[in-house]
């Protein structure tokens, strides 16, 4: 709390003292000042010094529910020349205001003292600094911790009256008014002085500097499985399905964090590492490629360090899906069981993928025949074709259909339409991975 302001001048009004009244041998007098022309703010105090009268004296008082601040004093020799110094200090102790009058001590007379501003010391540190609410602890004393971002924290002294001296000190070691402090403990304390024999006004503030923790220092990697696509809040990793020897997607949380080593009292920083979904982990401070399966899984990251504010939950969520694999047709083969070269066959084979994320699941034609002599010039039982889909997960699936064959008789309208038979196949995706669950003109890759 600051003062309010005080006055140019106070009276100082003198009374014999009630106590002085009740032992007259006592020979004291009551001197007492307005607290409202002092400035003195609510919790501060006044030092009241007279010396060179033959009863020396310093003491303090505060403001009494009047208003009134009281000293009980000694008489002074009469005549002699006296100097009475007066001292506000506000309620963290330092001095904001003096007056200081000498002349010869005359009993009974209210006198003037002149007051002036002591210089105000200020300490202040770079704006990449703030105290965290949070102490440390050395050697009995407190100290305030300040986290500041970047390489360093900065700190400056000065005085609100320009003429005044300052000496600085940091940890006992004189320093520099402005400066870069060390990460750790540091206690800094300012002396300002003024000619003219004002009391000195000495400031302290003990710090306990420390890199803040940062986002930046957790890194989660996850090796060589990035896809440049995210979907909605998660990043894909894909992996290969068809490989002889299936390696997972893995992911890997270290801190980078720097401070530790420069600020050992606190010990040191560390990661608390969750995995959550179709992959968990339970609580660790270290993950080093973590394998991550198929599926939705959430990577929770805390950094922590004692008396410093933590970092988290930082979030990376990920899906892991395998690798797209085309299954491709480059031919079909028609044999059918009646071999009657002058009928006419209508038939047509078809695809389809099926995948639970509808990826590339469009019915696609493979070959038609609407209406076709079987066996005539030209005829060949193998038909090429290029038709391909896309599988996008183990348990998708692949199908092979055909509709029903009709054989007819157009050169002889009085015979029936002869049904021969249709194909239905499905293969899974774990099914094409065998080569013995397929043909040659069945190619996946």
């Amino acid at each position: 709390m600051m003062a309010s302001g005080h006055a140019e001048e106070v009276v100082a009004r003198l009374s014999e003292s009630a106590e002085a009244q009740e032992t007259e041998a006592r020979g004291s007098f009551e001197l007492s000042f307005d607290a409202d022309d002092l400035g003195l703010p609510d919790g501060g105090w006044v030092r009241l010094e007279i010396v060179g009268g033959g009863a020396d004296y310093n003491k303090t008082a505060e403001a009494s529910p009047d208003g009134k601040v009281r000293f009980t004093v000694p008489k002074q020799d009469k005549g002699s020349i006296i100097t009475v110094t007066l001292t506000m200090y506000l309620p963290d102790g330092t001095p904001y205001c003096t007056g200081s009058r000498t002349g010869p001590a005359e009993g009974g007379a209210a006198f003037t003292i002149p007051l002036e501003d002591l210089p105000s010391v200020i300490i202040t540190f770079g704006g990449n600094g703030a105290k965290n609410g949070k102490t440390a602890e050395q050697g009995g004393k407190s100290y305030e911790v300040m986290e500041y971002t970047g390489t360093s924290l900065s700190m400056a002294a000065a005085s609100t009256i320009a003429e005044a001296t300052l000496e600085v000190t940091v940890n006992g070691s004189p320093a520099s008014t402005s400066g870069m402090l060390s990460d750790g403990f540091n206690e800094i304390s300012v002396v300002a002085t003024m000619s003219g024999g004002k009391p000195p006004v000495t400031a302290t503030k003990r710090v306990y500097v420390v890199k803040k923790l940062s986002e930046d220092d957790i890194s989660i990697t996850f090796g060589d499985y990035l896809d440049s696509a995210t979907d909605g809040d998660y990043q894909v990793l894909r992996y290969s399905y068809l490989a002889d020897t299936i390696t997972l997607p893995n992911v890997s949380v270290s801190n980078t964090y720097t401070g530790d080593a420069t600020t050992p009292e606190l010990g040191d920083s560390y990661l608390e590492i969750t995995v959550t979904g179709d992959t968990t982990v339970a609580e660790t401070d270290s993950l080093s490629s973590q394998d991550l399966n198929l599926g939705d899984s959430t990577v929770t990251v805390y950094l922590r360090k004692e008396k410093c504010t933590p970092v988290g939950p930082i979030e990376k969520k990920v899906r892991v899906k395998i690798k797209p694999v085309t299954v491709s047709m480059s031919s079909i083969t028609l044999d059918y069981d009646t071999k009657d070269f002058h009928r006419w066959v209508t038939q047509s084979s078809y695809v389809q993928a099926s995948n639970a994320d509808g990826t590339d699941s469009t019915q696609k034609t493979v070959y038609e025949m609407n209406h076709v002599r079987y066996g005539a010039d030209g005829w060949t039982p193998v038909k090429t074709v290029s038709v391909s889909a896309v599988l996008t997960a183990p348990d998708s699936s692949f199908r092979f259909w055909t509709t029903e064959g009709i054989f007819d008789y157009d050169d002889n309208p009085g015979e029936a339409a002869t049904s021969v038979g249709s194909r239905d196949r499905t293969w899974t995706l774990d099914e094409l991975k065998v080569p013995a669950n397929r043909s040659e003109n069945l190619r996946v890759g």
